[in-house]
């Protein structure tokens, strides 16, 4: 039960983590996308979906390498750090050449192309900060990675709300990031140096090669994820405009802010399952099975409360000039459900070792959702980039469930995944029941009603309950 102790307790401290931090990034969007509105949102969502595949590139997939290597082999990590470190330095020098190259052309406003100039500032200070949170991942103290993480958000918050209050120009929150950055990466060094009396030694230029090797297919894979999961939004900006980028993204935003579920069981899981592989298969099979159903029915959770409050969320967080975004809210909620999925999968084919396994399926997703958004966007807008984000996720996930199933045998997912179902329906008919009685009594009741029917259904049973109550900050076991 070590192995399950410590999973769940750096669980814990990644869910405590992305709960924060999606509570403050909410925080953020009631007032900075009012604040904005829509055609200012758009500008805003361009910028940092461009400089997302910049992100990836510095970071020459570098992360999860250092995150295997320093659990299997802690005294290395150090070295492995330094030498990561220096090599995301390069990759960022080649990124500002690139960005230099390409922003005459990207046929934008003076404002657009500054935000560009000034968030790509931050690739460097980023790139390192995530050196050290991998290195600490690696030695599975997920405590400071939580601190680093709150630490970011809330300058980054802080600073912003303080734009707002202010009534500062779209010029202010591009520079908002860099400030934040800075901060984050002082106290990223000082963690290292003061607690784990850590030294920039070990440098070793031929080790480069071999580690950009191991890195490049975990770097392939994240610009594919960008290709069919942000593209979307520059093809939207390029043929529809800046204001329906707003709508878009919006909504994804919203979405998105729920996979803070999946992140904290799989950033608990990597190196737990790196260290656990070959050991005590049935401990892999356990910590993976009993991840993906509980993600499952989290996200048959999702779909059916999003979808059937999709209207007061819209309303309540962004307000009247944000109506366009619902449908799209209603629609995304099924990919991200989807997405809870391929999160795990991923996570445990990269910790088997099929890295390219996933690059090719991540591949394929990628050339299905540009084919499909770039003859469909221009001609149904907005609707049509959400449906497809939701075909592409569905596609990825019978791809990786097939590759799972090659290398780890697992239970049948169609018993489960029925009784899911069977929850959602009754979540939103208890939930239209109630409806005349409130929002909050309609949205207990269904909540209510959907883990009742998962208990009743055999979905749900002891042994879930119990690593549910250690996934949560109150529940974490001692010793």
């Amino acid at each position: 039960m070590g192995n399950a102790r410590t999973i769940a307790k750096n669980s814990a401290m990644i869910f405590i983590s992305s709960m924060a931090i999606k509570v403050l990034a909410l925080l953020f969007a009631v007032y900075a996308v009012r604040y904005l509105g829509a055609e200012n949102y758009g500008k805003y969502a361009f910028v940092f979906s461009l400089m997302t595949v910049f992100t990836i590139f510095s970071s020459v997939g570098m992360d999860p390498v250092v995150v295997l290597d320093t659990a299997k082999e802690p005294a290395s990590g150090q070295a492995l750090l330094i030498n990561a470190a220096l090599l995301k330095g390069v990759s960022v020098g080649a990124s500002w050449v690139i960005l230099s190259a390409i922003l005459p052309f990207l046929g934008k406003g003076g404002e657009v192309m500054a935000g560009v100039a000034l968030v790509g500032f931050c690739l460097l200070p980023d790139a390192v900060i995530s050196t050290f949170k991998s290195f600490f991942s690696g030695l599975e103290r997920m405590e400071y990675n939580t601190f680093l993480d709150v630490l970011y958000r809330t300058a980054f918050v802080a600073l912003g709300l303080a734009a707002v209050v202010l009534k500062l120009e779209l010029m202010v929150f591009f520079l908002i990031p860099a400030a934040a950055s800075l901060l984050t990466l002082t106290a990223s060094a000082l963690i290292y140096r003061n607690v784990f009396h850590g030294r920039l030694s070990g440098l070793d230029v031929k080790s480069w090669r071999g580690l950009a090797v191991r890195g490049y297919p975990f770097m392939l894979s994240g610009i594919l994820v960008y290709v069919y999961r942000g593209l979307d939004t520059v093809i939207i900006s390029l043929s529809q405009g800046d204001t329906a980028v707003g709508f878009f993204s919006s909504a994804r935003a919203l979405t998105d802010s729920f996979l803070f579920l999946p992140a904290a069981i799989s950033g608990a899981l990597l190196p737990a399952f790196s260290r656990i592989k070959g050991l005590s298969g049935d401990s892999l099979k356990y910590a993976y099975g009993t991840s993906f159903k509980l993600l499952l029915f989290a996200g048959f959770f999702l779909t059916a409360l999003v979808t059937f409050f999709a209207q007061d969320m819209i309303l309540l967080i962004y307000g009247p000039g944000f109506i366009s975004a619902i449908q799209v809210l209603r629609v995304l909620t099924w990919s991200t459900s989807l997405a809870f999925l391929n999160i795990i999968m991923i996570t445990m084919l990269s910790a088997l070792g099929r890295q390219k396994d996933v690059a090719w399926v991540i591949f394929a997703m990628a050339v299905l959702s540009v084919s499909l958004n770039l003859l469909l966007i221009p001609r149904y807008g907005i609707m049509a980039a959400a449906w497809t984000s939701v075909l592409t996720e569905g596609a990825g996930l019978l791809f990786y469930e097939k590759l799972v199933r090659k290398h780890l045998r697992s239970a049948n997912w169609a018993g489960l995944a029925l009784k899911g179902l069977a929850a959602a329906a009754v979540l939103y008919l208890v939930s239209w029941g109630c409806r005349r009685l409130g929002v909050l009594p309609a949205l207990l009741a269904g909540v209510v009603a959907y883990l009742f029917s998962l208990v009743l259904s055999g979905g749900l049973d002891q042994k879930d309950a119990a690593l549910l109550k250690g996934l949560l900050p109150a529940g974490k076991q001692r010793g």
